[in-house]
């Protein structure tokens, strides 16, 4: 791995770990997800407690945690900040599709949405 792509996968760690610090606030009065985020090893977050999550967020706790990442993201790019720009910006958005059900996989939901059932037929059987 060269320099870029160390300092990529750090920069990386660090904002799931930021992530996973603003959670546990959040998450305080949800044993079963405080459970989950300390049990995922250091920079990830699994899939089992992004189900967790999603399950307990509401829309205000999403809205504060995005309001955090992007003040996390516009620190980190400050002027005398090396960060690639296009890639923080990528980052970003890969954590809040991750933390928003509409961008997630169907198989990655832990219910389906009303856009993942299957729409009859109109020209019939």
């Amino acid at each position: 791995m060269n320099s870029k792509e160390n300092l990529r996968s750090r920069f990386l760690q660090l904002m799931t770990e930021k992530v996973k610090s603003a959670l546990l606030p959040l998450m305080v009065d949800n044993n079963e997800a405080t459970s989950s985020i300390l049990a995922d090893p250091y920079g990830k977050l699994s899939h089992k407690t992004l189900d967790i999550i999603m399950s307990a967020l509401t829309p205000h706790m999403l809205q504060h945690l995005k309001q955090d990442i992007n003040a996390w993201v516009n620190e980190e790019l400050s002027p005398p900040c090396s960060w690639d720009r296009h890639y923080a910006w990528q980052q970003k958005m890969r954590i809040f599709n991750s933390l928003s059900l509409k961008f997630r996989e169907p198989k990655q939901r832990p219910f389906p949405l009303e856009s993942d059932k299957k729409q009859p037929d109109p020209t019939g059987p």
